[in-house]
Parts: C-alpha cells; sequence; structure tokens
C-alpha cells in the first residue's frame, strides 16, 4: 500500500511510457553532422530532410548508436539518466521527440544531426505552428522512415490504453505534439499525463495537464538559508517526473497535482539582493579560479555565480567574460 491505495498485481504489471525531448547536443561518433536547410515550401524541406535521413543510414549503418547513447547535454546526463538508473525495478518504455525523427524509441538508432521545433534558431523548421504540425504529420506518415525503424507510428504506441504514459516535452515541442494530436482527433485516456509549462494549454486535453510552475522546482539550501532552484532550469518536469515515481505506484491526476501543489514554494521563496556593480575583472577572476578547480558548463558556473556570490550578471555579458578566460586557461 503507498499513498493510502492498495496495489493490486495487475497495476504492478501494467508498463509506464515516457516521452522525453531529444537535445541540441549529441556526441560525436565520428560521422558527419545531418543539416537541416530549410526549401521553399515544407514539402520541399521535407523531401530533401528524407533523403538525407534515408541516405545517411545507408551509408553508415554500421556506426549508429542507440537514441539513448546520442542525445548529451545536462537534461540526458544528469535527469533523465537518473530516471533510467533510480527506476529499472519498474516496467518502463523511453520515447524521444525529435524533430528530425519523428517520435523514437531509445533504442533506435541514429547519428548526429541539426533541426530544431524551437523558434528562433537556424535550424528550426519554422516558427510558425501549423508548418510545425504539418512536419510532425509527415515524420509519422512517412515510407522511407517507416521502412528505416521497420515499424507504424509511435505515438499511436505510445498512447495506447494500457499502462501509464508521461508526456514531458519542452514548451516549443509540447506546442507541436498537442496541436498534431488535436488535429488528428486523438482522444486520451486518464491515464495519460501531460507535464506541461503554464506557458502551454490546451482546453482539449484539459483532464490529461499536469501543470509544472517553476517554483515546485526550488528546495531549501541550508547554506544560504532561502529556497533555490535544483538545478539548471531546463530539466525542471523531468526532475518533478522523477519525484512522481518515487511517490506513487497508482498514477491519478488529482493525487499528482495535490503531490506538486505540496512542492510549490512559491510562497516561501526568498530572493536575495545581488551586486549589481560587479566589473568584469571580478567576474573573470571568479570564473577562473572556478574552472581551475573544476571544468563546469557555462551555465552552471552562471548559477553558481548567480546563487552563491550573489552577482548580477547578464547573459551575453558572463557568455562573452567566459569565452575570454576559457580561452586564455
Amino acid at each position: 500500500m503507498r499513498n493510502g491505495v492498495q496495489v493490486s498485481e495487475n497495476f504492478k504489471k501494467l508498463s509506464i511510457s515516457i516521452l522525453f525531448n531529444c537535445s541540441s547536443s549529441k556526441k560525436n561518433i565520428g560521422i558527419e553532422n545531418i543539416i537541416y536547410k530549410q526549401k521553399t515550401d515544407i514539402q520541399s524541406s521535407f523531401n530533401q530532410w528524407e533523403k538525407q535521413i534515408k541516405e545517411s543510414h545507408e551509408k553508415n549503418k554500421k556506426n549508429l548508436v542507440p537514441l539513448k547513447e546520442l542525445y548529451t547535454g545536462s537534461l540526458w546526463n544528469n535527469d533523465i539518466k537518473k530516471i533510467q538508473t533510480s527506476h529499472i525495478d519498474k516496467n518502463i518504455n523511453y520515447f524521444v521527440f525529435s524533430a528530425g525523427l519523428g517520435v523514437r524509441s531509445f533504442e533506435d538508432l541514429g547519428q548526429p544531426y541539426n533541426i530544431t521545433f524551437s523558434n528562433n534558431n537556424d535550424t528550426s523548421i519554422s516558427d510558425n505552428l501549423e508548418d510545425k504540425v504539418k512536419w510532425l504529420g509527415k515524420l509519422e506518415n512517412s515510407s522511407s522512415f517507416n521502412k528505416i525503424y521497420q515499424k507504424k507510428s509511435n505515438i499511436e504506441k505510445l498512447l495506447s490504453s494500457e499502462g501509464t504514459t508521461f508526456i514531458v516535452l519542452s514548451k516549443d515541442y509540447m506546442r507541436v505534439f498537442l496541436k498534431y494530436l488535436e488535429k488528428n482527433n486523438f482522444l486520451l485516456n486518464n491515464n495519460i499525463f501531460l507535464l506541461c509549462s503554464y506557458e502551454v494549454s490546451s482546453s482539449y486535453y484539459k483532464n490529461n495537464t499536469i501543470r509544472i510552475k517553476s517554483s515546485m522546482d526550488y528546495i531549501f539550501d541550508q547554506s544560504l538559508s532561502r529556497y533555490k532552484k535544483r538545478g539548471y532550469a531546463g530539466g525542471a518536469s523531468v526532475r518533478l517526473l522523477n519525484d512522481i515515481l518515487e511517490e506513487f505506484e497508482v498514477f491519478r491526476h488529482e493525487d499528482i497535482v495535490k503531490f506538486l501543489n505540496k512542492k510549490d514554494k512559491s510562497n516561501e521563496i526568498i530572493k536575495p539582493k545581488r551586486k549589481a556593480n560587479v566589473t568584469d575583472e571580478e567576474i573573470k577572476t571568479f570564473i577562473r579560479n572556478t574552472l581551475i578547480i573544476k571544468n563546469i558548463s557555462i551555465s552552471k558556473l552562471h548559477r553558481k555565480l548567480r546563487d552563491e556570490k550573489l552577482w548580477q550578471c547578464e547573459d551575453k555579458r558572463f557568455a562573452k567574460l567566459y569565452k575570454e578566460v576559457k580561452g586564455s586557461l
């Protein structure tokens, strides 16, 4: 029994499916990246992309790696990896939503590529939501992709009636996914949970939506005597999913919402006063002294500066100073 709910053997045997975001950071496996180049229209762009993927798979078949090994970056190296290692006792099927490959199993093979559903990016399919939804439809119905992966739509498999499904995507990717479901009249059972940012909404799937506020991802730091984010902002939904998987064996919408509301620290967060007039030399000294001890990413180092030193430093300025120091080490 957990949370006052008797867990039957049938429930224990049911599988869990999770759909994660792909990552722009990918492992170097010695194969040239496939780069998306926009054509005059979505159909022409997709035809070119489909051809590139097909030719690359045929040429590099022996060197491709499972998608679970392809994606890197903080989200994959930390949060997603933690879920995989912490819940090996559960029957979990993992999927990834990729702008280049569609919805694929972690075990499907791939290679580095540059294409995204995110806006304001050189390799973005489009900034228009309808174009992105059309693109996803083409990925789902492509005979070439079905032949490469020897399977039909993974979206239908993901949204099957058995077991529990968690959809955990970034804002731009979630908008595309939800719009595609609406357009194709997918009916979602109550065992499907959409972990959505408050900036994303769908009245059509309101009963399946779990709202994620950034304040839910704060913890109390004894050394600082205040609440702070558990880490980089991008992994909030995935970290909260890990908490849900640890807390429940039977998943019900109202129970999950109640559980997450308890984690919402919006009324308890103490926002520190940060020093604004910090010189470039002070910041570079901090960066240099930190990197000499430990090589950490620019995002984590920037957060360290803000959380521990309580210094203000705008993103572009910090990136410029970080690059200067990194180049001199």
